[in-house]
């Protein structure tokens, strides 16, 4: 139960120190050494101080709160990656305002500029590939940062997993366990991530000297619904491919979906590698052997790199463009054939 009337000086005289260095400890200001850290927490602690947040902000011209945007909030993947980004923004002392874009990249402007002016700075877990608009709102000091997407061309900080890499990765496991006729049903080209992996599955076939045929090749809205029609319409072809690179989880659960209505064996009718490793990767049909794309480290790594920057300089937020790509890492279980 909170005490009242402790006070910043209350702290310092429980702690050792000055008034002036607890404030700096709670405002997160250099120079403040660990062990004197370590006393002014415990003290802290000892005495239930809880700062005066509402005060701090009005101080520092900052509201505690960060944007979210997302395209879907029911996509299983957004679902995982929002609540790591939520954990980890609590740590930091920030709470999250959430925006469903709908997958409507002028909404998504319209929602950024609205929220903008309402949080300290934005993260777009779903951006538009209009770096025009993108590189205007950094013009008109809207403060932001990418996470799992990506536009080259944008001067904002951004924190992915190497699609290229990952895709790569996915088709290398199926060609090593025998299968030459490999697809990929990929997401939309118009998102860098997506376009990575499709490169990394052309990349795999053609290092090991399987040509690409065009006709197993197919893209389209990230979704279950999708997923589903996607793998009805290649398995519908005259020759079939005996393999799958899904460009995500959510995807290839639609992929499963059919498979399971269609009688068609996972994996001996068809065996899948997908990308991302979404929480319901393990429970599907069939569970997913998938490409991790680390979301607890993405919204962490996010979170902590908007942070930081705003505690920087809020005013050169974007002019110091960060770029952090993650390693991948395959995830084996029963879709595939190697259990």
């Amino acid at each position: 139960m909170r005490k009242s009337g402790v006070t910043i000086s209350d702290v310092a005289r429980k702690a050792g120190v000055s008034a002036s260095t607890v404030s700096k400890y709670l405002n997160n200001i250099p120079y403040v050494s660990e062990n004197t850290k370590k006393k002014i927490q415990a003290a802290i602690d000892e005495l239930n101080f809880q700062p005066n947040i509402i005060a701090r902000s009005l101080a520092k011209q900052e509201t505690g709160y960060l944007g979210l945007l997302v395209p879907e909030v029911n996509n299983p993947f957004y679902t995982d990656l929002m609540q790591t980004i939520e954990a980890a923004a609590a740590k930091k002392g920030y709470y999250i305002i959430l925006a469903n874009t709908h997958g409507d990249s002028e909404r998504e402007l319209q929602l950024a500029r609205e929220l903008g002016n309402r949080v300290d700075a934005l993260i777009f877990a779903s951006a538009t590939n209009d770096s025009r608009k993108l590189n205007k709102l950094i013009k008109e000091n809207y403060r932001f940062l990418m996470v799992s997407r990506h536009v080259k061309e944008v001067k904002a900080s951004h924190v992915i997993v190497d699609g290229f890499v990952g895709g790569k990765m996915a088709v290398e496991h199926l060609i090593r366990l025998g299968h030459k006729k490999i697809g990929h049903i990929g997401g939309p080209q118009r998102i860098h991530q997506f376009q990575d992996r499709y490169l990394g599955y052309q990349n795999a076939l053609k290092q090991f000297g399987i040509p690409e045929n065009h006709d197993w090749v197919v893209f389209g809205d990230p979704s279950i619904q999708v997923g589903y029609q996607l793998a009805v319409q290649l398995m519908s072809l005259p020759e079939k491919p005996t393999a799958l690179f899904v460009g995500n989880d959510t995807l290839a659960l639609g992929v499963l979906e059919a498979c399971d209505n269609y009688n068609w064996s996972v994996p001996d009718d068809l065996a899948i590698v997908s990308f991302d490793n979404i929480s319901f990767s393990r429970l599907a049909l069939v569970p997913l052997t998938t490409i991790d794309s680390r979301i607890g480290e993405l919204g962490q790594i996010a979170v902590e790199t908007i942070v930081q920057q705003l505690r920087e300089d809020t005013s050169v937020l974007n002019q110091h463009k960060r770029e952090i790509v993650l390693k991948p890492s395959l995830v084996i279980r029963k879709s595939c054939g190697s259990l």
